[in-house]
């Protein structure tokens, strides 16, 4: 890991500031395989119901399932839902 990324990540850590923040990359939360939620993402590129690509920080965001279906979209958060059957950083 590079040096600036590890001050970020000791000051986030002293700050008591959530690392994804201070470290400017994306926060992925899923849930089993129904949902997943994308914070600090930077466009949505793709949108099928078979797949979502997002652009984040690190690259390209892939969601595959079937049935998939944006709950909520805002400028740095999105929601997937549907049959979640693959995520892949590309």
């Amino acid at each position: 890991m590079p040096r600036t990324m590890k001050l970020k990540r000791h000051f986030a850590q002293l700050m008591d500031l959530p690392p994804e923040a201070v470290m400017n990359t994306a926060l992925i939360k899923v849930v089993g395989n129904l949902e997943i939620t994308i914070s600090n993402h930077r466009g949505l590129r793709q949108y099928t119901t078979t797949a979502v690509r997002v652009d984040s920080p690190q690259g390209s965001i892939v969601v595959s399932g079937a049935g998939l279906f944006i709950q909520y979209l805002s400028h740095d958060e999105i929601r997937v839902a549907g049959k979640i059957t693959g995520i892949e950083l590309e």
